[in-house]
């Protein structure tokens, strides 16, 4: 074939990422017929082929028009008919070089066609270099994702370290296609041959929908840990600082120094400083003075602790004991409240086990009596704080998190709990499981003793008002504990950095990481998973992203990503947040957005060669994501196969209620709902004691 006879038309316009095309004459129809086959010229989303010396920019038709000309009168008044003008937009997408008797694509423009450069329409071989028809696991992009909507014949294939790596973005309204694209690409990776032969795959996911379990349960090539509502367990030592500030919402003033100490105190129990204050010290400070002046000037003896020890017997010895213990006791307080380290205190954010009553009702005390004469004012100042704590200690709906544990060594209880995060089972400790209280998470998972290849956190019941606390406190130490990775001393200097990846997908995440509305607006979800967003990738933790409202989502996290799978959204906001957002891609392909069918959807980004239109493939199974048969429940034509799981067209109520009504029933344990303006100050369900209080201010 003849570069003439591929010739459909010429180039009358050139823009920085676009051209205009005017169709010649004989092209009057969408495709172009010859021996070797027929050949789409101007459909949507086919590409094009612009030739400028030995290479040829690829192009995607992103707009087909026609106008008609206007009528000539020559000078010998003869009628000239009107022809029709086909015109075509193609945005330039790559370009096509051949090297080593072979063609190679790559994204990218480094060449622009001039006016009137000739136009070709794309043959099959040059399809198969753009989608890489032959390539293998050495070739980069060969992990098949779905077909292309206008070449149907053709597999659109990505690079799966650069999806996964570099965050990936999946977007789209409800009912789109989210979910089962999620679900499909975690499919397609797990039953790769040589990934389910090396069984060193990691997905995390937080599925806010509990739909995912359906989608993965029962493939033998990869092994999945569900952890369901019921069972999930999280050890409340775990959480920082920062964790426990978002969650009591103490002010700035008193309430935070007091929670900070009060931590301090409870992570170290042995530590009791004595109240002292600069006046106590000051006032003895007249009778130390008296033996340093009677001391020679220079002599070693002139050393603080050598003069309170060998010569008590100057003046009053009783007072300069009394002026030792209160300095040493003052520069210990002082160490506490400063938050240094002395004597190897842990700080406020180590992950070691203390007690939530004498969190509550001692270590409290104890920093608000640090504070001296002032501390019936500190008090009352953190009461709303106090009452905070109350709720979540007593409430039910919480005790996944705040369940109280008797006092004892949970020594590897984090270590544990990072395998099961990690689904790393094989090589757990089970030792601790000795332990009878059922909420000790190890407990719920005594048989699970080998690895997991995907770990689903079913969080579809977690109280909103913590979930975002529970996403942060499980993405945080995920994160930390791979940035810790390189500090073991068997590690050092040796390039372990990323050797062990983890890919955490966040289902619905506009719910846990919203974007910020002002400079005040703090959210310690947000910033854990900014934080990944910005530094994961180093130590081998990347996101995949799912949002239907990307508006809402947090802009750090979204520009962070560096692929992007957008099914339909409709909403103008969201649809103009995603142009703002990625302005290095055509907006005439953006336009698409709004159209999209279901399961279809626009893939572009460093995971694939080229933007483009895809049918993303079938996940088999499904994720339990299908629409409602309204139609079919009204007109009752469910069949058997359909499985129809309830008789006389309803669920059971009462069993429902029953369930329901048991997830608040307090009788298996001590926990009582905080009530306004009441205090608990015993735990025993035969001696409550119960204190009335006045709101304090905060």
């Amino acid at each position: 074939m003849t570069d003439q006879e591929r010739e459909i038309g010429r180039v009358i316009g050139v823009e920085s990422d676009k051209v205009l095309i005017e169709l010649n004459h004989s092209s009057k129809s969408l495709t172009k017929t010859f021996v070797t086959g027929v050949y789409p010229i101007a459909r949507i989303n086919s590409y094009v082929l612009l030739p400028i010396g030995s290479v040829c920019v690829v192009a995607v038709v992103t707009r087909v028009s026609m106008a008609k000309e206007s009528v000539e009168l020559t000078s010998e008044a003869t009628l000239s008919l009107p022809q029709p003008k086909r015109t075509l937009s193609a945005t330039m997408v790559g370009t096509l070089e051949a090297k080593n008797h072979s063609q190679i694509f790559s994204f990218g423009i480094s060449q622009f066609p001039a006016l009137d450069n000739p136009v070709w329409f794309i043959l099959e071989q040059e399809l198969d270099t753009i989608f890489d028809k032959h390539s293998t696991a050495d070739d980069h992009y060969f992990l098949e994702v779905g077909t292309s909507t206008a070449y149907p014949s053709y597999h659109v294939k990505v690079n799966p370290d650069k999806l996964l790596s570099r965050h990936l973005g999946v977007l789209g309204n409800t009912g789109a296609g989210k979910s089962s694209t999620i679900a499909s690409l975690l499919q397609s990776i797990l039953n790769h041959e040589e990934v389910s032969r090396g069984e060193g795959a990691h997905f995390i996911l937080f599925d806010t929908n509990g739909e995912y379990h359906e989608a993965f349960k029962g493939n033998p090539n990869f092994d999945v840990l569900y952890i369901s509502s019921d069972e999930l367990r999280l050890p409340y030592w775990f959480m920082n600082f920062e964790d426990w500030v978002h969650l009591l919402q103490p002010k700035e003033g008193s309430q935070i120094p007091t929670l900070s100490k009060a931590l301090l105190y409870a992570r170290n129990p042995d530590l009791k400083p004595e109240i002292v204050t600069p006046t106590q010290i000051n006032s003895l400070l007249d009778d130390a003075k008296k033996h340093f002046m009677n001391l020679k000037d220079g002599s070693d003896e002139d050393k603080y602790d050598y003069v309170l020890k060998k010569h008590k017997g100057v003046g009053s010895s009783t007072r300069m004991t009394e002026l030792s213990t209160l300095v040493k006791n003052y520069i210990q307080s002082k160490s506490v409240s400063d938050g240094k380290q002395e004597n190897k205190l842990k700080d406020v954010d180590t992950p070691s086990f203390f007690s939530l009553h004498k969190l509550r009702h001692e270590s409290i005390d104890m920093a608000i009596q640090e504070s001296g004469s002032s501390s019936s004012q500190i008090r009352s100042h953190c009461e709303t704080m106090l009452q905070r704590m109350d709720r979540f200690f007593r409430d039910p709906r919480y005790e996944f998190l705040f369940h109280e544990f008797a006092e004892q060594d949970f020594a590897k209880s984090l270590s544990n709990f990072m395998r099961l995060c990690l689904g790393r089972m094989e090589k757990a400790d089970h030792s601790e499981t000795s332990d009878t209280d059922d909420y000790y998470f190890l407990n719920k998972f005594k048989e699970h003793k080998k690895n997991y290849q995907v770990v689903i956190f079913d969080l579809n019941l977690i109280p909103s008002d913590i979930l975002q606390n529970v996403t942060a406190l499980l993405g945080r130490l995920i994160l930390e504990f791979l940035q810790r990775i390189e500090k073991v001393e068997e590690y050092k200097g040796k390039d372990v950095r990323g050797k062990c990846p983890y890919v955490l997908v966040l289902e619905e995440a506009h719910n846990y990481i919203p974007k910020a509305t002002n400079r005040e607006d703090k959210n310690v979800s947000r910033e854990v998973f900014e934080r990944i967003a910005r530094e994961g990738r180093k130590y081998g933790l990347s996101l995949v992203v799912s949002s239907q409202r990307p508006s809402e989502l947090s802009t750090t996290v979204l520009s962070q990503c560096n692929s992007y799978i957008v099914h339909r959204i409709q909403n103008p906001e969201d649809q103009e947040y995603i142009r703002k957002l990625l302005p290095s891609v055509s907006q005439d392909l953006l336009k698409q957005i709004p159209i999209l069918g279901q399961g279809v959807g626009l893939i572009f980004g460093d995971c694939v060669r080229a933007p483009m239109q895809i049918k993303v493939k079938e996940p088999a199974p499904k994720p339990k994501s299908n629409d409602p048969d309204y139609w079919k429940h009204w007109t009752n034509a469910y069949s058997i196969e359909d499985d129809y799981p309830f008789d006389c067209r309803e669920p059971n109520f009462e069993k429902v209620c029953q369930s329901w009504e048991k997830e608040y029933d307090n009788t298996d344990n001590q926990r009582v709902p905080a009530m306004p303006g009441i205090i608990l100050e015993e735990f025993d369900p035969d001696v409550l004691y119960i204190k009335s209080n006045q709101m304090g201010s905060e």
